[in-house]
């Protein structure tokens, strides 16, 4: 199986072509994950509510939602490969497991009811605009999309980001 790493990681050196196409068919296989389906109508509606039956608002506004994402992404591969060393040194400590192990058992026992963890109440104030041309909205959304279908992409996201790094 080493060898096997080994092979792919020099066939990717030598040709960035075949990087591009194994990031591709990575990407590609993440869009068939369940939760990116329950994302796809939520999407869909808000770009149409926002396009008003232009086709061409769509596509523009479809743009607008991919570099939401896209920023997203970037974003993560630019701290990831800044921040590697940081991250690899806090993660020797077990401070930090202590700390993240607390973190992960309290929102766990408030999953089971044991206490209510709830958000401020100004976040349920918030409502859509529904005036206006809708690009810069459209774009938090894809930025949030991106944050939200994160843990969904995580394996090949994982794997595109250490390879950035690595380069």
């Amino acid at each position: 199986m080493e060898q096997f790493l080994n092979n792919i990681n020099t066939y990717l050196a030598q040709s960035p072509l075949l990087a591009y196409a194994a990031a591709f068919l990575g990407g590609l296989s993440t869009s068939f994950e369940p939760c990116i389906y329950t994302m796809i109508p939520i999407t869909v509606a808000f770009i149409a509510s926002k396009a008003g039956g232009s086709k061409l608002r769509g596509l523009i506004l479809s743009i607008f939602y991919v570099l939401g994402i896209s920023t997203t992404y970037s974003s993560l591969g630019a701290f990831a490969a800044l921040s590697g060393k940081l991250f690899g040194q806090w993660t020797q400590s077990p401070w930090v497991y202590l700390l993240l192990g607390n973190i992960f058992i309290l929102l766990g026992l408030s999953m089971l009811g044991v206490f209510n963890f709830s958000f401020p109440a100004i976040f349920g104030k918030i409502r859509p605009n529904t005036q206006g041309k809708g690009f810069f909205t459209i774009y938090i959304l894809g930025i949030v999309s991106g944050l939200v279908a994160g843990p969904c992409t995580a394996a090949v996201l994982a794997a595109l980001l250490t390879y950035v790094a690595a380069r």
